[in-house]
């Protein structure tokens, strides 16, 4: 089973399985004004926001929070978000595939 841990201070995603790294991937995250909420959530959808765009996919785990991508990787390591964590649009559907919903993921300061 597949667990997704968070840390908005390094600005990374991590993924474990069985409780070793799989994969580990650079995000932005939520501005001070509207920060990623920190706890324990699973995921609950996935979809595509563009049924053309393969690269246009969103995790939904918490209300309007969410994981999506971005073609705008500047910001990848930066507070800019209004507070959905955000990857790069190749690692997105990498991800997306990877996970299932229901999968936990825990995000930390």
């Amino acid at each position: 089973m597949l667990k997704v841990q968070v840390s908005l201070m390094k600005r990374k995603l991590y993924v474990y399985k069985e409780n070793k790294l799989l994969r580990s991937y650079s995000i932005a995250i939520g501005k001070e004004i509207s920060p990623t909420p920190v706890g324990n959530y699973k995921v609950l959808k996935k979809y595509r926001l563009d049924k053309l765009d393969h690269s246009k996919r969103c995790i939904e785990f918490f209300k309007d929070y969410g994981i999506a991508g971005t073609l705008d990787e500047e910001n990848l390591g930066k507070a800019v978000s209004a507070g959905d964590i955000v990857m790069n649009s190749k690692d997105i559907v990498e991800f997306h595939n990877l996970i299932r919903v229901g999968t936990q993921l825990e995000i930390e300061y």
